[in-house]
């Protein structure tokens, strides 16, 4: 049988039910939009009211970010004398628009005497070069504007202040133990800044620049700020969804001439353009000037009003682009050929392969193989180029500590840049691999990829598909929502471009549903035989869109993972192991969005432990081959070879003495909860106080008024709902005998609210589901054995 394996683990999101209902109903959302919010953060109606419906009054002061008060003052004498500035940018799209902002501003609407250099990546490398600046200087240039680079320049900029010339570094990326001695330093993350968001791309801080400098929002920078931070991969939260929001309306207006003749090229039409045309159109296009050459034409292409000069660079673009395509897809694949499966980390290098493109392709080779992957270009016995990890390998870490075979190096958690003699490659590739061994690697779990939802294709409309839009921008923090699908059959299988691609049709499984759906399975070429050939053993999980061609609109899935479903593969619907003991335990929380009534009438032995769905379910499923207990009939089941924990338990001390009890070769583990209390915070002592002294004032409230009471105090009804119950537990509240309202009886008596039943019973409840719910499978898989064990 030919194996098809997911690339990552599937687990179901999990929301405050109460709070998502509260969002539906006060917003009038569709309910997996609400659940969407409160699981993303966004937990009560006034910050999903916020994220939905972004205001330009979201933008934070400019001068709150550090020294932007004193890079305002620079730049303005400097238009007052005259002086001479050139803005110093990056090679990449954020860069060239930040390089664009700042340099319109000070050219176009303060009329200053400005140029801009963008580095060379194959000869200036990243960031400040100090033979460049010195160029720059020796040509007259009396203030360096650095824009998306320069916190790391503290060479160059020491360089500059000795020649008597200001430097103002504009920059968000990771800070330095070192940071440059320049006139103003602007980043969001400036130690101890006042600034309340740090997550800025380079375009968003010159956007904050040209903001401070203007002292009003420049509407006009708005398309530019929004194609960097969204090319930057920076988090679409805060000021970025502003700043994306407001500028992809702004870019559908078309008024750059560059951008309207390179949407052309895509295919595109102004008026319809997404974020997701950024990422995979306009960026990659934008960014092949720097990987295959000379990016200095990017700004002229940005800022440049004639229309004959912008088709032309449009049309160069798209060639580049093109250009760059092919290059990628031949270095990959002549990399692939030079892989040894015998490695736990990728590395291959090549004579002469671009070094603007090989960490394009090291992403590609951790996509195919699922390994940490090093791609370098060889060139006069020197390896230059980029590596790309996975979650569980720390590549920085791995590698920071062996400089000394390096010639340059530097990188994060998930991605490198370097350059090693040839010489050296042998013991990169035993220092990568040991340590991969060390973490071990080879056993390690796939990263998870969270589920919005297991929908049934008939519930799949375009009314759902519509409102999930209300969600965007997406993009980094806020990812378009992933779904699996049930209740299905495959009509029809289709090969596309000549077998690179997969399309299939499928019709819904219900007779009385009837519904169909289209799902695209891309750059699958080495995995399409298995996939046609075990279609209907194919579980696949992925994006919803509507397509819509020669004016029809259809339901389409853009799928993002997939497997083939065996015995001994991970489901869609539950994530198996078998323990060293040779108990087989299966996470099937993701079956808690199901319908338990059809997962008790397929049959089995269960364990429920809340009595009145033990009583509901025995009355309803009254099947020979479903037999339900609740937990003081555990001696039932305890020779029982297999058994399914249906619902969470009141507390894990309950738990861990049932399956102390159990000797089965195999527990499925469902735990359905109405609402999950992983990531509840019980009250703190202030706000118990908040309520006593409010109670106190008003006397006696109304149960119908709770709602209005509950605003009034800025906390959920639930939440108000719980204080109440503990002051009524520790005998401060009285209830009238037909429960319509509440009042305070002060007691001199002092009571300990933490030691009452209510609250110690909620404490109990958060432990379960941060326990069994909020737990990856295999940390949930050890606890479970562990008490079994006992």
């Amino acid at each position: 049988m030919l194996w098809v394996e997911a690339k990552y683990t599937w687990k179901l999101m999990s929301a405050n039910q109460d709070q998502a209902n509260e969002l539906s109903r006060e917003l009038g959302l569709d309910p997996i939009i609400a659940q969407l919010l409160v699981a993303r953060g966004y937990e009560d109606v006034a910050s999903a009211q916020a994220f939905l419906k972004p205001s330009p009054d979201g933008f934070y002061d400019p001068f709150l970010l550090h020294d932007m008060d004193q890079a305002v003052k620079r730049i303005q004498i400097a238009a007052e004398k005259g002086e001479k500035v050139v803005v110093y940018g990056d090679y990449d799209v954020d860069g060239l628009t930040s390089t664009a902002i700042v340099y319109e501003v000070l050219k176009e609407m303060l009329g200053m005497d400005v140029s801009y250099y963008i580095p060379d990546r194959f000869q200036d490398g990243y960031g400040p070069n100090l033979a460049v600046y010195e160029r720059l200087i020796d040509e007259g240039n009396q203030l360096i504007i650095t824009v998306d680079n320069g916190i790391t320049g503290s060479q160059a900029v020491a360089y500059a202040k000795s020649r008597n010339v200001d430097v103002i570094v504009t920059d968000h990326h990771e800070l330095p133990a070192q940071l440059p001695e320049a006139y103003a330093v602007v980043h969001p993350r400036y130690p101890e800044s006042e600034y309340p968001f740090g997550g800025l791309s380079g375009a968003g801080v010159a956007f904050k620049l040209a903001s401070a400098l203007l002292d009003e929002i420049p509407e006009d920078f708005l398309d530019l700020a929004a194609l960097g931070t969204v090319a930057d991969l920076v988090e679409l939260k805060d000021e970025n969804r502003l700043l994306v929001t407001f500028g992809l309306q702004a870019l559908n207006l078309g008024q750059r001439p560059g951008l309207a003749y390179l949407v052309s090229e895509m295919g595109k039409h102004l008026g319809d353009l997404t974020e997701s045309d950024i990422g995979f159109g306009l960026g990659p296009r934008l960014n092949a000037l720097g990987r295959m050459g000379n990016a200095q034409e990017g700004v002229e292409f940005l800022t440049t009003l004639d229309d004959q000069r912008a088709q032309e660079l449009a049309k160069k673009l798209q060639a580049l682009n093109t250009k760059r395509q092919e290059v990628v897809d031949q270095i990959e694949a002549e990399a692939l050929q030079n892989l040894e499966d015998s490695h736990l980390v990728n590395l291959v290098a090549g004579p002469d392969w671009n070094e603007g493109v090989v960490g394009i392709v090291a992403s590609r080779l951790v996509e195919k193989t699922g390994k940490p992957s090093l791609v370098l270009s060889l060139k006069d016995d020197i390896a230059k180029g980029s590596g790309r990890s996975v979650t569980a390998f720390n590549l920085f870490e791995a590698l920071d500590e062996h400089r000394d075979i390096m010639e340059k190096f530097g990188g994060h958690h998930m991605a490198c840049g370097l350059t090693i003699k040839e010489e050296n490659l042998p013991k990169l590739q035993e220092i990568l691999d040991q340590a991969a061994q060390a973490v071990n690697l080879e056993q390690a779990r796939k990263p998870e990829l969270t589920l919005a939802g297991i929908l049934p294709l008939a519930s799949v409309n375009f009314e759902l598909v519509d409102s999930l839009k209300a969600l965007a921008p997406f993009g980094v923090g806020n990812e378009q929502p992933y779904f699996g699908l049930t209740d299905y059959q495959v009509q029809s299988t289709r090969q596309l471009s000549e077998g690179k691609h997969l399309k299939l049709q499928l019709a819904s499984a219900n007779p009385l549903k009837p519904a169909q759906m289209d799902v695209m399975f891309f750059k699958v070429a080495d995995q399409i035989e298995a996939m046609t050939s075990q279609v209907d053993q194919l579980e696949f999980v992925g994006q919803l869109e509507i397509n819509e061609w020669q004016g029809r609109r259809s339901l389409q899935m853009l799928a993002t993972d997939w497997q083939i479903a065996t015995e001994t593969a991970i489901s869609l619907k539950e994530d198996t192991s078998i323990s060293e003991t040779g108990v087989r335990v299966v996470d099937g929380r993701m079956a808690a969005g199901q319908d338990l009534l059809e997962i008790l009438q397929a049959g089995g032995n269960f364990l429920i432990f809340d009595t009145k769905l033990l009583e509901r379910s025995r009355q309803v499923v009254t099947n020979d081959q479903s037999f339900m207990v609740g937990p003081s009939e555990i001696a039932q089941l305890t020779e029982a070879k297999e058994v399914t924990f249906v619902d969470c338990p009141p507390d894990l001390a309950t738990l861990s003495e049932v399956l102390g009890q159990l000797k089965c070769q195999q527990i499925n583990l469902i735990f359905y909860s109405k609402d999950n209390l992983a990531n509840y915070q019980l009250p703190q002592h202030a706000e118990f106080g908040m309520m006593y002294k409010y109670l106190l004032r008003h006397g006696e409230i109304y149960r119908q008024s709770l709602n209005q009471h509950a605003r009034a105090l800025k906390m959920s009804r639930s939440r108000l709902n719980f204080i109440l119950n503990v002051f009524f537990d520790a005998g401060f509240v009285k209830i009238r005998q037909d429960r319509n309202s509440f009042w305070i009886e002060p007691s001199e008596t002092k009571k300990d609210l933490i030691q009452t039943n209510v609250y110690q019973q909620q404490l109990a409840r958060i432990k379960v589901h941060q326990q069994l719910l909020a737990s990856t499978s295999q940390d949930l898989e050890n606890w479970v054995l562990a008490q079994m064990a006992k």
